[in-house]
């Protein structure tokens, strides 16, 4: 019995094992929706960042454009700023430069008027009179604002690319209320997947059944032991009346067969010791008998009762029946858990559950768990995704701290366009007092005419001043020129940085963008947890709650308890039992045999009146007559023994 012992009881704890962990397989699997989470949650993270580059990205051309045409209208307003603040520099350089020259000149005409020369002096005075040029200080004064254009070019490229980083500053909180959400999903998801249908009276059942088969194993053992240590004993004895049958049949039958073999004398004793030797196997076998009928009883009462009521009710179906009547799934019946159709009671068959595992379905579908659980329900994606899906509906991007600076530099535009006054200054003015030359005649060919020498270098330094006052009307002529050129452009400049700014101000409207990252990151999720969900389902219908080894489990079982231990028709009933039936025939035989082959001088005992009388043969001696009557005795004696 060891070898089938063993293998019931690994069998049983295999199968106590197995669907012990069936809830740590769930468990397992509905833990993981942490990876889930860890994946989403790096995933939402992300969300703020990808607005800002999406944003970025729309404007880029437009950033472009804004820096390209602010660059030149900040370049108008510094350039026209230094023209203006050189102008009148210069106008200044001008005018005192003027009133030296004249009188320098005017000292001139006097020192060469005594010298009472014929030398005309009429040339000696100034045309242009630079104590006209206007002033330019209240230009200069509207463009005092210019120093809010300083940094504007850098601190717009900042803004611009800080957009990502605003966007995920200012998504932080929405990012944080979804993880809160995510959480509480999680939680909801695990308390949902304790309502599985729980197989813990299933469980119960097997693991009580193996601690019975362990505590009645050596029990069980010790049966074993005195059974065969009895049917060894029995076989001995059987063994021993076969060898003294066997030798009587073989003495006799060489007698009857070979009589001439042996001596005359010698075939009475050799026939009477086979019929010896019979009667003796035969009485062997009717003292013993009973205890052979009993151990046959015993063994056929026991192994026949605990074939039919295990064996063949397994094989005829009343198992599962009495199974069903035991409430070992009573815990899959909706009394484990809480639901909406707690009510309900459907019948579990332990033959559907057999056939349903044998057929290769889930024990989710066998035990009809999808009566009381709905799978659908628990791998709702949106059920867990309301929260997270509420707050990206909710998600806004405020980019004010981008538009403010944005309207300031626009401010400063409007005000370098409306207020510089730079095509209001008379620039023909200008141009018509600086044509005009400061001189009619060449000082140095006029020195050259004179003798004095003290006059002609006075009038040579008088050339050098006049030269300096020319590369002053040179330079305003030039600071003119480029104010008239800018004052030109600077408000087609400045109106094209305001047209930039404010197309820019409205893409920054990005609600559409954000509605269309927010909805892409809602597809993610979803993906992401309909995926999850569906390795769920499989592990739990498929893995977990995958039964295929259970009938397998229940065929062992019964192959090692039904055919190999319980039969009553194995190898050792079959044995004794077929000894015991030619036994039977044996001794009719025998006793047959035995008649068969008694001497002819024998005088059958009914021919006395007493049991103790010895009949003398006439053929033989007295001493021979004298043994033949003792044994006849002997036998008679036997023969009444027997029957």
């Amino acid at each position: 019995m060891s070898p089938n012992l063993s293998q019931i009881s690994m069998d049983l704890e295999v199968l106590k094992n197995t669907i012990s962990a069936v809830p740590q397989k769930v468990d397992f699997i509905v833990e993981q929706f942490s990876t889930f989470k860890s994946e989403l949650t790096k995933e939402l993270w992300q969300t703020g960042n990808l607005i800002g580059k999406k944003i970025l990205s729309s404007l880029e051309s437009q950033v472009s454009t804004v820096l390209l045409n602010l660059h030149r209208t900040i370049r108008d307003a510094t350039e026209a700023l230094r023209l203006l603040q050189e102008v009148n520099d210069t106008r200044v350089k001008l005018q005192t430069t003027y009133g030296e020259l004249q009188t320098q000149l005017s000292d001139m005409k006097k020192q060469l008027d005594r010298l009472n020369t014929t030398l005309n002096t009429t040339g000696l005075e100034t045309d242009a009179d630079y104590t006209l040029i206007p002033s330019v200080d209240t230009e200069i004064q509207q463009l005092n604002f210019i120093s809010e254009f300083n940094g504007t070019e850098q601190q717009v490229t900042t803004l611009f690319f800080s957009i990502p980083d605003v966007c995920t500053n200012l998504t932080t909180p929405y990012i944080e209320d979804m993880l809160l959400d995510l959480n509480e999903s999680q939680v909801i998801f695990r308390n949902y997947s304790k309502r599985l249908p729980s197989l813990n009276s299933f469980s119960d059942a097997v693991s009580n059944l193996h601690e019975l088969f362990v505590e009645s194993k050596e029990d069980i053992n010790y049966y074993d032991y005195i059974r065969w240590s009895v049917a060894a004993f029995f076989c001995i004895l059987i063994l021993i009346i076969t060898l003294l049958m066997l030798t009587g049949l073989v003495i006799g039958a060489s007698v009857v067969i070979s009589p001439t073999v042996y001596p005359f004398h010698l075939q009475d004793h050799l026939r009477l010791t086979a019929v010896y030797l019979l009667y003796v196997g035969s009485g062997m076998i009717f003292v013993f008998s009973w205890l052979f009928m009993i151990m046959v009883f015993i063994n056929m009462f026991f192994g026949g009762n605990t074939d039919a009521l295990v064996c063949r009710s397994w094989t005829s179906g009343e198992m599962f029946e009495f199974l069903d009547k035991q409430d070992i799934f009573s815990s899959q019946n909706g009394s484990g858990y809480q639901t909406q159709d707690s009510e309900k009671n459907v019948t579990i068959k332990s033959f559907d559950i057999y056939e349903g595992c044998l057929t290769g379905r889930s024990m989710f579908y066998s035990m009809h768990m999808d009566e009381f659980f709905n799978m659908n329900e628990f791998l709702n994606v949106s059920m867990y995704l309301n929260g997270v899906n509420n707050s990206l509906n909710s998600l806004s991007v405020d980019l004010s701290n981008i538009t403010l600076p944005l309207e300031n530099i626009r401010d400063t535009v409007v005000k370098f366009r409306d207020f510089s006054n730079l095509d209001q200054i008379r620039y023909s003015d200008f141009r018509t007092l600086l044509s005009t030359p400061i001189l009619n005649i060449d000082l140095d060919a006029f020195a050259a005419l004179l003798a004095n020498g003290t006059i002609s270098a006075n009038l040579t330094e008088l050339a050098q001043l006049v030269q300096l006052q020319d590369s002053y009307r040179l330079n305003m002529n030039t600071s003119i020129a480029a104010l008239e050129h800018i004052s030109q452009n600077y408000k087609v400049d400045a109106n094209n940085t305001l047209e930039n700014i404010s197309e820019i101000m409205n893409e920054f409207q990005a609600s559409l963008i954000v509605q269309e990252v927010t909805e892409c990151m809602m597809e993610r999720a979803t993906n992401l947890l309909t995926k999850y969900f569906d390795i769920v389902r499989y592990v739990i219908l498929n893995k977990a709650m995958e039964c295929s080894w259970l009938p397998v489990s229940l065929d062992n079982l019964y192959v090692a308890a039904c055919d190999n231990l319980i039969g009553p028709w194995n190898a050792f009933w079959l044995c004794l039992g077929w000894c015991c039936a030619f036994l039977v025939p044996g001794v009719i035989f025998s006793i047959l045999i035995a008649r068969l082959w008694q001497p002819p001088t024998v005088v059958n005992k009914m021919d006395f009146p007493h049991k103790t009388e010895v009949s003398i043969y006439t053929r033989m001696d007295d001493l021979k007559g004298v043994r033949y009557g003792l044994l006849f005795h002997l036998q008679t004696n036997f023969h009444d023994l027997i029957f």
